[in-house]
């Protein structure tokens, strides 16, 4: 895969996470319409919440499946490209990590793991620091 390729892959995972944030927050607007109208209990709620952002996370979680084999296959050469277009959705996701269902959780470690692991993020010890002190957090 050339340079080229491989950024072309850049606005491509961007728009996906792009299109993953907007479909959950517009899936939690109608939960917590039909919450405020009474159509729906609690539990409704719960299940609604499990089945709806798990279809989102599924694709959320193919994204982290590519940039993970981007950053394992080409390490330095997707460094910017999964920097620029996946880092900052998923550095959302983990400031959020109680919001999430464990399938968005597991996607958002898998992806600081992968990332970090395989490129020379794992450089910036500041970044680094930060990030297991957020892992630690979480578990």
């Amino acid at each position: 895969m050339s340079d080229e390729q491989i950024t072309a892959l850049g606005p491509i995972i961007k728009r996906c996470l792009d299109l993953c944030k907007a479909l959950k927050g517009a899936t939690l607007s109608t939960i917590q319409k039909k919450a405020a109208s009474q159509e729906i209990d609690e539990e409704d709620i719960e299940n609604l919440k499990n089945e709806e952002f798990g279809k989102i996370s599924k694709v959320s979680t193919q994204v982290m499946e590519l940039t993970g084999q981007l950053c394992e296959i080409f390490k330095n050469r997707a460094l910017a490209v999964v920097r620029d277009n996946a880092a900052p959705y998923f550095t959302e996701t983990l400031l959020n990590f109680k919001e999430l269902n464990d399938d968005e959780l597991l996607s958002t470690l898998c992806f600081w793991c992968d990332y970090v692991e395989n490129t020379d993020a794992n450089k910036d010890s500041n970044a680094v620091n930060q990030l297991a002190a957020k892992f630690y957090e979480v578990s």
